[in-house]
């Protein structure tokens, strides 16, 4: 996936979720209750995932960033800081205000912003 295909998933995802994900407690998880997934663990395929990831950040973690290569997503550095923000964005902005957000980076990133329940 491209960054723009990145972006829409992980927009869309997060619009359609609206919820943070979290197993408990004030942290923030790629993988929480209920199935939730946080920007960047919606782009993570089950089968490269591992509870060793929670706890690592996107824009410094190898595990990361090879369950994200093994799961199709374009790692060169402009991805990575791009996903870095929607981590951001996840974990520090309250779900009524992403679609705000996320305009916001897609801006910095000269990206589009997907129709979602259109």
């Amino acid at each position: 996936m491209d960054m723009q295909e990145v972006f829409d998933k992980c927009y869309t995802h997060l619009i359609t979720q609206n919820k943070v994900s979290s197993i408990g407690g004030d942290m923030c998880d790629y993988r929480g209750q209920d199935g939730t997934m946080c920007a960047v663990g919606c782009l993570i395929k089950d089968e490269h995932y591992s509870y060793i990831l929670e706890n690592e950040s996107v824009d410094d973690s190898t595990a990361v960033h090879g369950a994200l290569e093994a799961s199709g997503v374009d790692t060169r550095q402009p991805t990575i800081n791009m996903l870095a923000r929607l981590q951001q964005t996840h974990d520090l902005v309250s779900p009524k205000d992403w679609p705000k957000e996320l305009s916001v980076v897609a801006e910095e990133f000269n990206l589009q912003v997907p129709q979602v329940g259109e």
